[in-house]
């Protein structure tokens, strides 16, 4: 008996000490996260660990570090794409692991064996590091997948985009209006009958007759083209007012009566609209490509995380 009784007094101190170090903090389908997962992916941000950056892209590291529940939100996404590369079968071999260490040793003018040094000299084991690349590799295979490949940036989001955000008042004179008029004289009775004249014409568009047939017909341009074909212009060409009702209008459509130069009337048609290359454009295509496809990703990939979020099983503890 004395021994037995020596015996938990030994013990007393060791387990009165004792703390719970380990415990799961959430269950994401057939992943877990720990609460060392919290901890240690805490100290990474803080002190630029190996940390997969991809899903900082719809977090706020900041946040991380200093909410508990952000932190969890964000280890969760981890877990959701873990579980799509299991489900999807898109693990990374070991070759292709390997295939990556090599390249980046190859882009920072190193060898492999120096690669690894330089890891020990940071406190990171070489196969800590395999680990990492693995996991970033499945991970970014997933997001390819499910995300980057299916956003496409168009020529005319990117120019939409710039024209939107330039600071260059003469980037509008890179569209090319292809231009039809009628034209209403006031040499014939004066001023008020020309807008008369214009007028009666411009009800008739309204009640969808045909531009071209009424240009035939009513225009009184002494240099009448076919269908009142007038010419091709930038908004440069033009003068303010007509610049100005002609830039917001469509291929089809027209201006109200207005008046034209010398005190005539005049109803203006947009027959085309074109795009013509803008060397401003052309420089800044890449940087406004690259902004407008981080725009939609971070948008695209936040969605695709909700949508798995709803599918998933989740629960934490916390």
């Amino acid at each position: 008996m004395k021994k037995l009784f020596l015996l938990t007094i030994f013990l007393l101190p060791i387990f009165s000490h004792a703390e719970i170090i380990e415990r799961i903090v959430a269950i994401v389908n057939s992943e877990i996260i720990t609460l060392s997962d919290l901890v240690s992916y805490k100290e990474k941000l803080k002190k630029g660990g190996l940390v997969d950056d991809a899903l900082l892209k719809v977090s706020d590291s900041k946040k991380i570090t200093e909410d508990q529940k952000e932190l969890i939100n964000h280890l969760i996404n981890e877990r959701l794409i873990d579980s799509e590369i299991k489900k999807q079968n898109l693990e990374a071999t070991i070759e292709r692991v390997e295939k990556e260490i090599r390249s980046i040793a190859s882009k920072n003018g190193i060898s492999r064996d120096q690669l690894i040094a330089a890891l020990k000299n940071q406190g990171v084991s070489f196969s800590e590091y395999q680990d990492f690349l693995k996991s970033t590799i499945e991970r970014q295979n997933v997001i390819e997948k499910e995300v980057s490949s299916k956003i496409k940036i168009s020529d005319d989001e990117i120019t939409e985009y710039y024209l939107k955000n330039s600071k260059n008042k003469d980037d509008s004179q890179y569209f090319e209006y292809e231009l039809a008029h009628m034209l209403f004289l006031k040499d014939n009775g004066g001023t008020d009958a020309a807008e008369g004249r214009a007028i009666e014409v411009y009800n008739r568009l309204s009640k969808g007759q045909d531009f071209s047939d009424l240009a035939s017909k009513f225009s009184e341009d002494p240099n009448f083209s076919q269908g009142g074909h007038l010419g091709v212009f930038k908004l440069s060409d033009m003068n303010k007012s007509l610049a100005k009702q002609v830039e917001n209008l469509k291929p089809g459509e027209h201006t109200k009566v207005m008046m034209a130069p010398g005190g005539n009337y005049q109803i203006v048609k947009v027959n085309k609209k074109k795009l013509i290359p803008n060397p401003h454009l052309d420089v800044k295509k890449p940087e406004i490509q690259a902004l407008l496809f981080e725009k939609a990703f971070q948008l695209q990939l936040s969605n695709w995380l909700d949508r798995k979020r709803q599918d998933a099983f989740i629960k934490i503890n916390i």
